[in-house]
């Protein structure tokens, strides 16, 4: 499509869902960044938290697990805004460990479509290779054990820990490695 590849990824749903829903979203989205990066491609993403219809819509033909909502709307707006780098709202960044949030800056104040008003989004430049993000990534490492999550869901066991699940984690690496 005109969109280019295009990547949903929900924390926090139904049976899949942890105390450290903002930073397992950030980290991952930090080693998307880095990875689309390496292959010298640009990489743009929005990220936002809070209260979402989630659920299987479609028919017997054609089935999605779909997010619905302002918050959902929120994060393609950042996406489209960001310009290679991540975005997050307000709410997900209060949710960050205090060094890792104050690393970010603050944009200008944005003009978003179905938004009143501006908006402002944290900045993430998704370089990991920094201490504060190598910190940040290795303590969500660390607090995974084992490579199964709520309902004995396969878990991503490489560069990404525990952080990404398989479901999710596969399509991304094969579409990076074409």
């Amino acid at each position: 499509d005109d969109k280019g590849c295009v990547l949903i990824a929900m924390w926090g749903v139904p049976s899949f869902s942890f105390p450290n829903n903002s930073s397992r979203a950030v980290a991952a989205a930090m080693l998307i960044h880095d990875g689309t990066h390496k292959l010298g491609h640009k990489c743009s993403i929005g990220i936002t938290a809070g209260t979402v219809f989630v659920g299987n819509i479609g028919s017997l033909v054609r089935r999605d697990f779909v997010g619905l909502g302002a918050d959902v709307n929120l994060a393609a707006r950042f996406m489209g805004k960001s310009k290679g780098r991540i975005f997050i709202d307000e709410k997900t960044s209060a949710n960050l460990p205090t060094d890792f949030r104050n690393s970010m800056s603050l944009s200008d104040g944005l003009v978003l479509k179905g938004v009143a008003g501006l908006t402002y989004a944290h900045i993430c430049e998704g370089d990991i290779s920094t201490p504060v993000a190598e910190g940040f990534i290795a303590s969500l490492r660390n607090a995974t054990v084992g490579t199964t999550g709520p309902g004995g869901a396969p878990m991503l066991d490489n560069a990404a820990g525990a952080l990404l699940p398989k479901a999710v984690s596969d399509p991304i690496k094969d579409r990076l490695q074409k």
